[in-house]
C-alpha cells in the first residue's frame, strides 16, 4: 500500500491503506498503523510499501491529541484510541523520492556539529519528509534561502537519507522564492512552451491577424445575427471561454444554448502541444499570476470570446 505520514505527527505516526487485499483479510478493514520511525524503515511519505501485520499483543491506537513538536506520547499525557491494525514496513516496492524544498540549519546549529563538519542537515518544506543529510561548505551563506535538494540514497545503518544540493529557489519571505517553493512541492511545471509547440499554433498579430476561414464558417452554425451571444465569466476574465446564447422562438419559447470554446480545433491529437497540455492537465491560478495549460494565443485570444470579434469555434454543449 501507500505509506502516508500524518503531518500533524510525522515523526510518530503514518498509515497504510491496503492494496488488493484477500478474503481472509477482510477484518482489516482499516489503515494499518506503522507508529515511529524506526517501523518506517526509511520508507517517505508516498512510496509503495509492504507491511509485515504485527501480532494483536503489540497493536497501538491512534493518539487522539495533535502536538506541533517532535514530542513523544509520554510527554503529552496523550490517551490512544482503541488499538488498530499495526505493522512495520518489511519493504519498498515503489520510492517516491522527488526534489524537495529544505531550509540550512541556523549559524550556531552548524557550529554545534564541529568546525571540520561538511555534513549538514538540512529541513524539508514538507514537514512529512525526515531531515536530509548533505554536503556543502556554503551552510551559512544559505541559511536565508529556501533550496532544493534531491535525495541520492538512504543506508540501512543511518538515521536520515543522503542527498545533494541542486539550486537555490529564493531568500525566505521573498514573493518569488515562495512562489517557486509552493511549486516546486506540488510539482507545478512553469518551463515556456517550446519552440516547437510554438510553431504548431495560429498566427494572430496585428500586422497578420487570424481569420475564420471560409470552409470553416460552412462547418459551423452560425449564431452570430440570430442569437445573442454573452459570456458568463466575471468582469476582467481573460479567457472567457464560457458563453450563453439565446433568442426567441416563433411559438415565444426562449431557446438557450450553451457553449464551450472548442480548442481542438487548434491543438491535434498527439501533437506536440497536445502532449505538453496532457502533461500540465490545467491552467493554475495563484493570487497574482496564472500558469497556463496552453499557450495565451488560445487560452486569452482565439478561444475567448470578444465583443465585435468573429469567433468560429464555439461548439455548442
Amino acid at each position: 500500500g501507500i505509506l502516508n505520514v500524518n503531518k500533524h505527527r510525522a515523526q510518530i505516526e503514518a498509515f497504510v491503506r491496503l492494496q488488493g487485499a484477500s478474503s481472509k483479510d477482510s477484518d482489516l478493514v482499516s489503515d494499518i498503523l506503522v507508529h515511529g520511525m524506526k517501523a518506517r524503515n526509511r520508507s517517505i511519505h508516498g512510496d509503495v510499501v509492504v507491511v509485515e501485520l504485527l501480532p494483536k499483543n503489540e497493536w497501538k491506537g491512534r493518539t487522539v491529541a495533535l502536538c506541533e513538536n517532535d514530542c513523544d506520547d509520554k510527554a503529552l499525557g496523550e490517551s490512544p484510541s482503541e488499538p488498530m491494525p499495526t505493522g512495520r514496513v518489511v519493504g519498498i516496492l515503489q520510492k517516491n523520492w522527488r526534489d524537495y524544498v529544505v531550509t540550512f540549519p541556523s549559524k550556531e546549529e552548524v557550529q554545534s556539529q564541529g568546525k571540520n563538519a561538511q555534513k549538514i542537515l538540512v529541513t524539508p518544506w514538507d514537514y512529512r519528509i525526515p531531515k536530509i543529510r548533505i554536503s556543502t561548505q556554503q551552510a551559512e551563506a544559505l541559511q536565508d534561502f529556501r533550496v532544493v535538494v534531491r535525495i541520492d540514497s538512504w543506508e540501512s545503518t543511518s538515521v536520515y537519507p543522503n542527498g545533494h544540493f541542486v539550486r537555490v529557489l529564493g531568500r525566505i519571505g521573498d514573493l518569488e522564492g515562495e512562489i517557486a517553493t509552493i511549486l516546486v512541492e506540488n510539482s507545478v511545471s512553469v518551463i515556456p512552451f517550446s519552440e516547437a509547440q510554438m510553431c504548431e499554433m495560429p498566427v494572430n498579430t496585428p500586422e497578420n491577424p487570424w481569420k475564420v476561414s471560409r470552409e470553416e464558417e460552412q462547418k459551423r452554425k452560425d449564431l452570430r445575427k440570430s442569437h445573442l451571444v454573452f459570456s458568463i465569466d466575471p468582469k476582467g476574465c481573460e479567457d472567457v471561454d464560457d458563453t450563453l446564447s439565446i433568442r426567441t422562438l416563433n411559438n415565444g419559447n426562449l431557446e438557450l444554448g450553451v457553449h464551450i470554446a472548442d480548442v481542438t480545433h487548434f491543438v491535434a491529437p498527439n501533437s506536440y502541444i497536445d502532449i505538453e497540455a496532457r502533461t500540465r492537465a490545467t491552467t493554475y491560478y495563484l493570487a497574482d499570476r496564472r500558469y497556463d495549460m496552453l499557450p495565451s494565443v488560445l487560452s486569452a485570444d482565439l478561444c475567448s470570446l470578444l465583443g465585435g470579434v468573429d469567433r468560429a469555434q464555439q461548439n455548442p454543449v
